[in-house]
C-alpha cells in the first residue's frame, strides 16, 4: 500500500491447529475480478462454455497455451486482477477442476521485480484483443 498498489487487500493467515491468526503474516487477496468472458485464446487453448454454469473457460490443447485479454474491459487504474476459476489441461474434462490465474499490471510487475518479490512466480505478457 505504500507503494500505491490498487486492487489487494491483506488477510490474516490461520493456524491450522488452532484456527487462529499467525503474527505478522498476512495473505494478499485480489479485490477485483475479471468479467466473464473477457479472457480469450490466442493459441494452444481452445474456448469452452460449462454446461452447468455458462462460464466462459479455456481448454490447454496442446503445447504452452497463450491467452489475452479484451481491450478496454479492465480498469488501467486497478494493479491486481484475478480471473473466474476457468482453465484447466488437457487431461481434465470436468470443469470442477479449473483453476484462476492472476493478472497484473506493469507497474505492479516493475515493483516485485525491482525489490526481488518475483520468486516462484511466473510471468506472461499478455496481448489485448480488439473485438
Amino acid at each position: 500500500t505504500a507503494h500505491g498498489i490498487v486492487g489487494i487487500e491483506f488477510c490474516p493467515v490461520m493456524r491450522k491447529s488452532t484456527g487462529q491468526p499467525m503474527d505478522g503474516i498476512s495473505q494478499i487477496v485480489p479485490m477485483h475480478t475479471v468479467p466473464d468472458g473477457a479472457v480469450v485464446a490466442i493459441s494452444g487453448m481452445a474456448e469452452y462454455v460449462c454446461n452447468q454454469c455458462s462460464m466462459h473457460m479455456l481448454k490447454h490443447t496442446d503445447g504452452h497455451g497463450r491467452f489475452g485479454l479484451l481491450d478496454n474491459v479492465l480498469d488501467e487504474a486497478i494493479d491486481i486482477w484475478q480471473t473466474q476459476p476457468m482453465f484447466f489441461g488437457r487431461s481434465h474434462t470436468a470443469c470442477h477442476s479449473a483453476s484462476r490465474r492472476l493478472i497484473i499490471s506493469q507497474r505492479m510487475y516493475r515493483f516485485l521485480t525491482e525489490n526481488k518479490l518475483d520468486r516462484g512466480f511466473v510471468f506472461s505478457p499478455l496481448e489485448m484483443i480488439e473485438r
